[in-house]
């Protein structure tokens, strides 16, 4: 889904980092992001006290010269 929605330019990043990835996703969510121009963001949130398996906040980051990307995405959507 994630190639189609890419192709069809349905969305503008995906979220490469993430502590649940199976093996080889990241790998292949970087190729996708860098063929089709996509902004890669990565990070770990709350989802409450009650899931079966903890990830402390922070647990992956976004790397800064992604972060600059995504800062001009939000500069061009408020125009």
């Amino acid at each position: 889904m994630l190639e189609q929605l890419a192709k069809d330019h349905e969305i503008e990043g995906v979220e490469v980092w993430h502590p649940r990835n199976k093996p080889g996703d990241e790998e292949r969510f970087i190729a996708t992001a860098q063929k089709y121009g996509l902004v890669m963001t990565g990070g770990t949130d709350f989802h409450g006290m009650y899931t079966t398996v903890t990830m402390p906040v922070g647990t992956c980051v976004t790397p800064d010269g992604q972060l600059d990307a995504l800062k001009k995405i939000k500069v061009r959507l408020k125009k």
